[in-house]
């Protein structure tokens, strides 16, 4: 019941802060939206305390991926606060995220029963098409940024090929919501990646940002239910 409440607090919250999203001041915009990172960490331990259990096998790891989440998200911010070193807190930022990622893809390889073997030959495929996508399709310009975020895209490709394949070869309530979650991170990051390296038009970034937060949070709150459902 905590949990419940403690959900429907954040979403309530998370709502109202992205529908005045574009209209906050730089310094407002960063402590709201640390505010609303920290909420899927609350639903977390919430629910780990009201239903721990259950989800024993998950929670150091999924908790674990949520923290690193929260601290991309700070790391991300402070590149708006402090613009001279904003490359630098991208690359923290996107590597936080990154290490969230790995300890995501621990849970989805504990869970897999499936030949692991060909996970990484496809998601090394999936890098190369992600390749194509960036350079020919996108016209992303990554700059120094090259290399992390060729390596973001591997992981993120044995995260999705993990969680569809659970989705595939190894359905249960937790890795359809996992499987749900991946999905929504990846196509939240190709967002982000072009709000990041490609240039739009004021009115086309503003709706790319408000769906790539609302696809991110989503991710994120579905990943800490996990925790509570077990």
């Amino acid at each position: 019941m905590v949990t419940i409440v403690v959900l429907s607090i954040w979403i309530i919250f998370v709502s109202q802060f992205l529908m005045i999203y574009h209209r906050l001041p730089t310094r407002h915009l960063f402590l709201l939206k640390i505010i609303a990172s920290f909420g899927f960490f609350a639903v977390g331990i919430s629910a780990f305390l009201e239903n721990p259990n259950q989800i024993a096998i998950y929670f150091s790891y999924l908790l674990t991926g949520l923290v690193f989440g929260l601290l991309g998200d700070i790391g991300l911010g402070l590149k708006e606060i402090f613009p001279s070193q904003r490359q630098s807190w991208m690359a923290i930022g996107g590597f936080s995220f990154l290490i969230g990622h790995l300890f995501y893809i621990i849970v989805l390889y504990n869970i897999a029963s499936y030949a692991l073997y060909v996970v990484l030959p496809i998601a090394v495929v999936l890098s190369f098409f992600g390749f194509l996508l960036n350079h020919y399709v996108l016209h992303l310009q990554l700059g120094k940024m090259k290399a992390i975020i060729l390596l973001y895209t591997f992981i993120s490709s044995v995260l999705l090929v993990l969680g569809i394949g659970n989705v595939l070869f190894d359905y249960s309530i937790v890795s359809l919501m996992l499987g749900i979650a991946v999905v929504l991170f990846v196509v939240s990051d190709y967002l982000l990646a072009i709000l990041y390296f490609k240039k739009t038009e004021i009115k086309q970034r503003k709706a790319i940002k408000i769906i790539n937060l609302s696809l991110y949070y989503i991710a994120q709150y579905i990943i800490a239910m996990v925790l509570f459902i077990g």
